[in-house]
């Protein structure tokens, strides 16, 4: 009897720490995170100005998001800067391969005062991400000085009116030094981004990446 009790406590131990494994499976959607995400979910503030929007020639929208280092990023603090924003969600196979190029990106253009910021908009099973999701996304791609961002759906609109219009996967929206939207490239085009940022920083040729 004694040895059946204590087979049947090494079971109970083997299963305890089976289950624990499974609940801390990155991406397991069936886990309660509730808590987590109310506590790790992005939150935007007030934008820039009543006549903010999406389009060309619009002063950009702000918002205040947590990026993969557990700080708080806000757009308007970086007035002065080029933004590259790239809305990226992380089911996406073309955002992944843009992504690849951002570390690299950010080591050549930092010097000259333009951030590129990556703005998570979906997990991989199209819910809301978490500051967890920008850390692995950060790590899975090596991006340890460029901001990795957990969003909202109130930063996008798709009519551009209150918010950045993202219809295609990824889009980027170039920023310029006054907060005013220069540029959109919808889904993901390497020679137009350096092309746009060439000539927003006066050069004869942008630097490769």
């Amino acid at each position: 009897m004694n040895r059946m009790r204590i087979n049947i406590f090494l079971l109970c131990v083997v299963l305890a720490f089976l289950f624990e494994a499974c609940a801390t499976t990155p991406y397991d959607s069936s886990q309660d995170q509730t808590q987590e995400i109310i506590e790790t979910v992005a939150t935007p503030v007030p934008v820039l100005s009543y006549n903010c929007g999406g389009n060309l020639g619009d002063e950009a929208c702000d918002f205040e998001f947590l990026d993969q280092h557990k700080n708080s990023w806000r757009l308007s603090d970086h007035h002065g800067s080029i933004i590259i924003l790239d809305f990226s969600t992380m089911w996406c196979s073309i955002c992944m391969h843009a992504a690849t190029y951002v570390q690299e990106f950010q080591d050549e253009y930092n010097p000259q005062n333009v951030i590129w910021v990556t703005i998570l908009l979906q997990d991989a099973y199209g819910q809301l991400p978490t500051i967890y999701h920008t850390e692995e996304w950060a790590t899975a791609f090596n991006i340890k000085t460029s901001p990795v961002l957990a969003a909202d759906e109130n930063v996008f609109d798709i009519v551009s009116d209150e918010g950045y219009g993202i219809s295609v996967l990824p889009t980027v929206v170039i920023i310029d030094r006054n907060m005013i939207n220069a540029h959109i490239i919808e889904g993901w085009n390497k020679a137009l981004l350096l092309d746009h940022l060439d000539r927003m920083l006066g050069k004869s040729k942008a630097i490769e990446f």
